[in-house]
């Protein structure tokens, strides 16, 4: 059996995540007398979902626009375009950071360790793997 070579990512914490979608949010003054703490947090989970989901970052906001009328089964509207706008900046803000994070990073490990493999592989409870 060949050696592993171990994958070498640089992994931003949740926290320092967290913190950068609050600071993106302030300073683009989307939701002036919000609390940008509890939106961040919301945004954050999105984010990672969107990852654990495997979804991948379109190549920009209209097209992302598109997607989310597909989604939602509905017409644009002002309302619509917000929620877009926001999401995508701060979705391709975060993925073009050259960090993963937790999820992000777990994929790419599983995905090179499979690579890598000289054996058949076997994968039993999938969903633990991306619903954690």
């Amino acid at each position: 059996m060949g050696s592993v070579r171990s994958l070498a990512l640089s992994v931003i914490p949740d926290t320092c995540r967290l913190t950068t979608l609050y600071q993106a949010l302030r300073a683009r003054r989307w939701f002036a007398d919000a609390d940008l703490w509890s939106i961040a947090r919301e945004l954050l989970i999105l984010l990672d979902e969107l990852t654990q989901n495997h979804v991948t970052l379109p190549q920009n906001a209209e097209d992302f626009l598109s997607q989310l009328e597909q989604a939602y089964q509905s017409k644009r509207g002002i309302a619509m375009q917000f929620e877009a706008r926001v999401v995508y900046e701060l979705w391709y803000a975060m993925n073009n950071s050259g960090e993963f994070d937790t999820t992000r990073a777990y994929q790419q490990s599983l995905t090179q360790l499979a690579q890598q493999a000289e054996l058949p592989l076997y994968v039993l409870l999938t969903c633990d793997l991306c619903c954690d």
